[in-house]
């Protein structure tokens, strides 16, 4: 034996299997010496495949290509339930795969020695018929595992997903967890950690212990350089499932700053978590707070037409809610003022919405309104002069809109004008006399 094979171990072997296979030792080495080990152990796995069952074939082949997986992993690409697996893995273990290290005992790990591996996949379209969707089938359901790191951890993380994939959470948080034990605060792993939780939440009516886990568990990954599309879909889901807009709006506000994804989409989210915000400001009587809020909803949405990235269903879907914010502003500033300033304040939010191009017909008439109450308004004592040049600056901004775009019907904007000149005719003679006095 070892003048015919020179003691080359692989020679070695493969002569042994073929024995193993049925195969005299003597006629084994007759017939292969002189020859080059590797051609023997061509052989050798030419005999040992073709004695496998069609479903370990499809078992072994993937174990190749995927360069070691767990059963989870096996299953969820070959297809097959935890029976057939069973009975794939043990034909197998006896001449292809090796135990590989586990992350948690209760997941076995296998892989393919690295020479068989290479035999294997020049022999794929003997083992399965169709190796191009067995590959396409491994990518895809390890196509969010684009880890740059530690390959310990890339397998790690291809190993959780198996195990969402079948809502064995605490089970892939054990698996996520055992890596980052020895490589520490990586952002992927604490990303995968995240998501661990998030799905947990999800599965559980948006359980909230889960939720706070995930929502700091993306918070730190994002921190430590973390910037995944990902991270930014799942923290911001979470966010809105805890009810913190404000948490949605800081994503989304990251996500534009980090160019992640289309530019638009994030614009309209952070409109919907600053919308929810501004009208917990209104609520809580910060008035100004609010305007500020629902303003940049405004500008957010035009940002977003702008881009023509939405289709022409979408956009008149946006100028619709542009029109409901629009309507929330004018009616927040007539409902929440109660003297001089407050008023001033309307007319101003107001005359900044029409400027805006929001020619609601409304909206000028709320402003003659907001305008004479801020008359009504001038106090009786105590006046000073800001009063009076407020009142002036305010009138000349009112008439302005009445003859914008001739939007007023002329018999409707004579009288409103009458109304207005009739105001300032006041303000000005109640200026008069307090000068003379």
């Amino acid at each position: 034996m070892w003048r015919t094979t020179e003691g080359s171990p692989l020679f070695t072997e493969s002569v042994f299997r073929l024995c193993r296979l049925g195969m005299p030792l003597n006629r084994a080495i007759k017939e292969w010496k002189g020859k080059l080990g590797e051609e023997v152990r061509m052989a050798a796995l030419h005999r040992e495949i073709s004695k496998l069952s069609l479903e370990s074939r499809r078992v072994l082949l993937a174990c190749a290509y995927m360069g070691g997986a767990s059963t989870v992993e096996l299953k969820q690409v070959t297809g097959y339930d935890d029976v057939r697996m069973t009975s794939c893995i043990a034909e197998l273990q006896s001449l292809f795969l090796l135990a590989a290290p586990e992350f948690i005992r209760e997941i076995p790990r296998f892989k393919v020695p690295s020479n068989t591996a290479r035999l294997v996949a020049e022999k794929e379209k003997e083992l399965v018929p169709n190796p191009a969707s067995l590959k396409k089938t491994i990518s895809n359901l390890r196509a969010g595992n684009r880890t740059k790191r530690v390959n310990r951890v890339a397998e790690a993380i291809a190993q959780g997903n198996a195990l969402l994939r079948e809502k064995r959470f605490d089970e892939a948080i054990k698996t996520v967890e055992a890596v980052g034990n020895r490589y520490g605060d990586n952002p992927d792993l604490l990303l995968m950690r995240g998501r661990c939780y998030f799905e947990k939440s999800k599965e559980y009516n948006n359980e909230r212990s889960y939720n706070i886990d995930a929502r700091r568990l993306f918070k730190k990954a994002y921190d430590l350089g973390q910037r995944r599309d990902l991270l930014y879909e799942m923290w911001h889901q979470s966010e809105l499932d805890a009810d913190h807009p404000n948490g949605a709006l800081e994503v989304s506000d990251a996500a534009i700053k980090d160019g992640i994804g289309a530019r638009s989409e994030w614009l309209l989210r952070r409109t919907k978590a600053l919308y929810t915000v501004s009208w917990r400001h209104a609520k809580a009587q910060n008035v100004r707070e609010a305007q500020d809020g629902f303003g940049q909803c405004v500008d957010d949405i035009r940002r977003a037409i702008g881009k023509g990235e939405v289709s022409r269903f979408q956009e008149a879907e946006l100028k619709s809610v542009l029109n409901r914010i629009n309507n929330d502003r004018r009616d927040l500033a007539l409902g929440s003022a109660n003297d001089f300033e407050g008023w001033e304040y309307a007319v101003e939010t107001i005359v900044q919405i029409v400027k805006e191009g929001d020619d609601n017909i409304e909206n000028i008439r709320a402003a003659v309104e907001a305008f004479t109450k801020m008359v009504e308004s001038v106090p009786k004592d105590n006046v000073g002069k800001h009063h009076f040049a407020a009142c002036s600056n305010r009138h000349r901004e009112v008439v302005a809109l009445l003859r914008r775009k001739q939007l007023i019907p002329d018999r409707e904007r004579t009288i409103l004008e009458d109304k207005l000149r009739a105001l300032m005719d006041e303000v000005e003679a109640r200026r008069r006399s307090i000068s003379a006095s």
